[in-house]
């Protein structure tokens, strides 16, 4: 069983310290459920980054599900803020586009993060 990819290691790493770190700091008053997806989520892709350096098949297992439940959590949020931007833009005229475009703007910045790269991932692996 050979996936060794130092890339996904350490994209997988760096993306499971820095969703608990970002929750934390930049969302303080988040509420607990919040916290508790974070730390849970980030936990995930720590033990699926060390999957992929030193795999087997538990890790191998660990690593699809972490990224699948990654990929429905992106889809549902990129949903909801493109359902928000039309709703701001159909109700609040030309201050909702305004708003809209952030929204826009927003889903610009989570795709990759929260469904291309679970995405990849699970591809790579497939491969």
């Amino acid at each position: 069983m050979k996936v060794r990819s130092w890339f996904w290691a350490i994209f997988n790493f760096v993306f499971g310290l820095g969703l608990p770190l970002l929750i934390f700091f930049l969302v303080p008053e988040a509420e607990a459920w919040l916290k508790i997806f974070g730390i849970v989520f980030g936990i995930g892709f720590v033990v699926s980054s060390i999957g992929y350096i030193y795999p087997n098949r538990f890790l191998i297992y660990w690593i699809v599900i972490t990224n699948l439940l990654l990929l429905i959590v992106g889809v549902l949020i990129i949903v909801g803020i493109i359902n928000s931007a039309i709703y701001l833009k159909g109700i609040y005229g030309p201050m909702g586009e305004g708003a809209s475009a952030v929204m826009w703007a927003l889903v610009a910045l989570f795709l990759p993060y929260l469904v291309i790269f679970p995405l990849l991932q699970i591809y790579y692996l497939k491969k």
